[in-house]
């Protein structure tokens, strides 16, 4: 069920523009003004080390600081790695 509603989305969203309504229109504007640049989401996609030991190991090799971040809230649904905090 779920791929044949992403295909269908996928479908509507690459019509051309005189196919689509005019409302699909508006809102793919929308959501393309709304939609982070690469730049904002820069800090997800660094290449982060899941533990100590291993950043240890990459900085000593890399010739760069360590740059820690200990997050308590593991309970209350944030998960840093995935970008939901």
């Amino acid at each position: 069920m779920r791929s044949i509603l992403s295909l269908t989305l996928s479908f509507v969203m690459f019509l051309p523009a005189w196919a689509q309504p005019p409302e699909v229109v508006q809102i793919q504007k929308r959501y393309e003004a709304a939609k982070p640049d690469e730049k904002s989401l820069g800090f997800y996609s660094l290449d982060w080390a899941m533990n100590l030991k291993d950043a240890r190991a990459r900085a000593l090799k890399e010739n760069r600081p360590v740059l820690l971040i200990l997050n308590t809230n593991i309970t209350a649904g944030t998960n840093f790695f995935s970008g939901h905090t």
